[in-house]
């Protein structure tokens, strides 16, 4: 009986070791997965916040405007646009309160659309940028435990 537990006990412990190996490997990619796309939506959500900002500002200048706004306006189209593909993997891997957010984010821009003014525009497009920003932060913080 010694015999067959000299054999056994070794096979069981390095059983076990590659299982927790493997359960300790996929919620370190799950990890770095969230990470990720944490990180794409916080480049792009701040870079939306700064640039709309900036185009504000543009508004109340007496510099040549258009020659400024035009790559503005392409920067933050393209940060818009990274944020709904970031969006499309996020409803699978971050929590459900912060893909909200962003949909949240998606109707104020929407709603930023009837404003009297450009500058309200602006202002309200800014304001929904950074209140998703901020919302994404702090799930970020919790969700990764940072």
């Amino acid at each position: 009986m010694s015999g067959v537990m000299a054999v056994v006990i070794p096979f069981l412990t390095g059983v076990i070791g590659l299982l927790a190996g493997y359960f300790l490997n996929i919620r370190r990619e799950r990890w770095n997965l969230k990470r990720d796309l944490y990180t794409r939506l916080l480049e792009n959500l701040g870079e939306m916040v700064f640039v709309l900002g900036e185009l504000f500002e543009l508004t109340n200048s007496e510099d040549e405007e258009e020659e400024k706004e035009g790559p503005l306006r392409t920067r933050s189209e393209k940060a818009l646009g990274e944020i709904r593909r970031a969006h499309h993997v996020a409803v699978l891997m971050l929590r459900r309160d912060a893909t909200e957010a962003l949909e949240n984010l998606y109707k104020e821009m929407g709603r930023a659309g009837r404003a009297k003014t450009y500058e309200d525009f602006l202002i309200e497009k800014r304001n929904a940028a950074g209140k998703a920003y901020d919302f994404i932060l702090e799930a970020a913080r919790s969700d990764l435990r940072l």
